[in-house]
């Protein structure tokens, strides 16, 4: 199992630095295109919680809905208190708070990382279908990032190192969490996998649909469901 969550989490790293190279070398790619990354991450978010993790914390805890719940106030509280997402609005008086939003998303990232390592305990078939969901939903946050750092005067070197610092807090977050809770019984991982699910409808929510209201109107519908029926047909073949 530990070299499947090794191998998932460099992935979600690597989709966290993808988005950090387009932003750095192709900043109009990333203008024009980002909005439809959103929407795809929107769907394929949306996707895991209603097709992999409502049916898995089913099978786990009875009052699922109520964690579930709870997770969404606990990552709602955290994001209010500590900032814990990007944006690139330049007008957002909360978010745009330069290198302590930087830190916020390294605690996203560990977040991530948790959420993978509670797959994998439940399952190596939820853990790889978290973390490419995961995955896809860090190149945006990575685009984000590479621009707040630009947007506060950290040169490209320095926003690459910590950009890289950032995007491995989530192997980070995978491991403490598989080292802390590998034991646990299947009632409280029914609870932190409930959790986990309340924190993908939250980014789903609340972050990255959104942002799909910026522009690309129809085709922001259309490729949020794209990501949702690719989901589907995923669970369908597993």
């Amino acid at each position: 199992m530990t070299h499947g969550l090794v191998t998932f989490n460099l992935f979600a790293a690597g989709g966290f630095i993808l988005g950090m190279i387009l932003y750095s070398y192709h900043k109009k790619f990333t203008h024009k295109y980002r909005i439809g990354f959103d929407a795809f991450a929107a769907g394929i978010l949306l996707g895991i919680f209603f097709f992999i993790l409502i049916p898995e914390t089913m099978g786990l805890i009875e009052n699922f809905y109520l964690w579930m719940l709870v997770g969404f106030i606990i990552f709602y509280a955290l994001e209010q208190f500590f900032v814990v997402h990007a944006t690139d609005h330049k007008h957002c008086k909360v978010h745009r708070k330069g290198i302590i939003s930087v830190v916020g998303i390294g605690v996203h990232s560990m977040i991530d990382g948790f959420i993978i390592g509670v797959g994998f305990l439940i399952s190596p078939a939820v853990g790889m279908i978290a973390a490419a969901g995961i995955t896809v939903h860090k190149i945006p946050i990575g685009m984000v990032t590479f621009s707040m750092l630009h947007d506060i005067n950290i040169s490209r070197t320095k926003a690459t190192i910590i950009g890289i610092l950032i995007a491995f807090m989530t192997l980070v977050g995978a491991l403490v969490t598989t080292f802390i809770f590998s034991h646990m019984s299947s009632f409280a991982l029914g609870i932190l996998l409930s959790i986990s699910a309340g924190n993908f409808l939250y980014i789903a929510a609340s972050d990255m649909i959104p942002r799909t209201h910026e522009a690309f109107n129809k085709s922001s519908l259309a490729i949020v469901l794209a990501g949702i029926i690719l989901l589907y047909a995923i669970t369908a073949f597993f």
